[in-house]
């Protein structure tokens, strides 16, 4: 946790810009696919820029050895579902997907 704590900004980033690397085109699938204007009413394609940051940090677990887990609200880029990253200290992240 402490090194976690010492580089905060730099693993922030380092999340976001993969949960933005593996999920920006399942965004735009889901976009192009909602059928209901009154949920999202963006019609532009999402950027990975604009994806990293649009996520909200909810919730941060650190388990034994190393590995850990970043729980972010999707700004309902999945209409409401969770956005989950995990990452060891030693790899670094290592899958995003969503949730819920």
């Amino acid at each position: 946790m402490k090194k976690l704590i010492e580089d905060q900004e730099t693993w922030d980033k380092s999340l976001r810009d993969f949960a933005a690397q593996k999920l920006t085109s399942l965004a735009n699938d889901w976009l192009a696919d909602n059928d209901q204007t009154d949920r999202n009413l963006e019609k532009e394609p999402i950027t990975e820029d604009e994806f990293g940051k649009r996520l909200i940090l909810t919730e941060f677990s650190v388990s034994p050895g190393g590995r850990f887990t970043a729980w972010y609200e999707d700004d309902d880029m999945f209409w409401g579902h969770v956005v989950i990253v995990e990452a060891t200290l030693k790899k670094g992240p290592i899958s995003a997907d969503i949730q819920g």
